[in-house]
């Protein structure tokens, strides 16, 4: 019995030394984030899941890494794992082939959203790893079993990220990072080709800080678009050059020019549409008609709460604004310019005439 005890004591004492390898048990106190609440339906992303899967074997990639911002409590590094072999141990990474997919839009770079060939295990380090010295893995990088335990933020995008939070000195508040396909398109209204999905865009708030300002922000630090939602903004970095660690090299004709935001703006605005249509006939009693306005070919990264704000004026003066998606407008016959703007980032404008 006594030599029983010895050994379990033993076995204890190497399990515990192994354990403090891997990472903090506490988060640094340098890092912004707060425990999260208990796991429920509605909080999918708390990290109390079941234990993780066990990787495929990583002969394919051996030696690669993906390593993330130097911080005052170390860097931390990431091996690199097959796609097709991820897939086959969690089916939750099929990738949509922008170069062959007829509604892609017409003006975007599609070598931007080419898929990627590896991706990291974001298990091999715990929730609250460092990537860099204000984030930790969680807040970007997010495993459990709903969302996929496999994943990639990018780097530089971390890094404008960490920018952002030195120029405000107060917490980003992140709710969205990194999605796996199949997450994704759980989620009702969400981007086919969500920026979420290839690891270079955030939803997130800051305290005290408008949307607007962050927004200007965004792009300042090199964002490639942004979004104002009523609880929350997004921004990616989607014109930033992808990891070719994860999306191999970046083979586009010397024709085709790498986009900036202005590109991206003016790709997706020419894909908006504005429709128009006279709910009734103008009546006897009444020389008004009621017109409602919509719009379609809208490139919304999430499908619920992003502002709207649309404004039709007559020579030069504003005569009717609204903040809903599918607003109904009374106006006498005439020449009007309307105009919407959709999550502060998008706008089109037409000329409508009412007889």
């Amino acid at each position: 019995m006594k030599k029983q005890t010895l050994i379990l004591i033993v076995f204890a004492f190497v399990f515990t030394g192994c354990a403090k390898l891997e990472g903090p048990t506490q988060p640094a106190k340098v890092m912004d984030s707060v425990p999260p609440p208990p796991a429920t339906p509605e909080n999918p992303d708390s990290p109390t899941a079941p234990e993780s899967p066990t990787p495929p074997d990583n002969d394919k990639n051996s030696g690669l890494q993906v390593c993330y911002l130097q911080t005052s409590k170390g860097q931390t590094c990431f091996e690199v794992h097959n796609r097709d072999d991820v897939n086959d141990a969690e089916p939750k990474y099929n990738y949509v082939d922008s170069f062959n997919d007829p509604s892609f839009p017409s003006g975007l770079d599609r070598w931007q959203y080419r898929s990627p060939l590896n991706l990291l295990f974001s298990s091999q380090h715990v929730s609250n790893a460092p990537l860099a010295e204000n984030f930790l893995r969680a807040e970007v990088l997010n495993a459990n079993d709903n969302r996929g335990h496999y994943g990639f933020f990018s780097t530089e995008a971390l890094h404008r990220i960490q920018q952002m939070r030195e120029h405000f000195g107060k917490p980003l508040i992140i709710n969205s990072g990194y999605r796996s396909p199949s997450y994704n398109t759980s989620l009702p209204g969400a981007a086919k080709y969500s920026r979420h999905t290839y690891g270079d865009a955030i939803d997130f708030k800051v305290p005290g800080v408008s949307f607007q300002t962050i927004a200007d922000k965004c792009i300042d630090l090199g964002a490639g678009y942004y979004q104002i939602y009523s609880t929350h903004i997004h921004c990616d970095w989607r014109t930033t050059p992808l990891n070719e660690t994860i999306y191999g090299e970046d083979l586009r004709p010397s024709s085709i020019h790498k986009h900036s935001h202005g590109d991206v703006i003016h790709a997706l605005t020419n894909e908006l549409e504005i429709i128009s249509s006279k709910q009734v006939q103008l009546s006897a009693k009444s020389n008004k008609a009621p017109i409602k306005l919509s719009a379609k070919n809208i490139w919304l990264e999430d499908g619920k709460g992003i502002i709207w704000f649309w404004q039709v004026s007559q020579n030069g003066k504003v005569v009717k604004t609204s903040h809903v998606s599918n607003p109904t407008f009374a106006l006498p016959p005439g020449e009007y310019q309307v105009s919407v703007n959709i999550g502060g980032s998008l706008t089109k404008s037409i000329t409508l005439t009412v007889r």
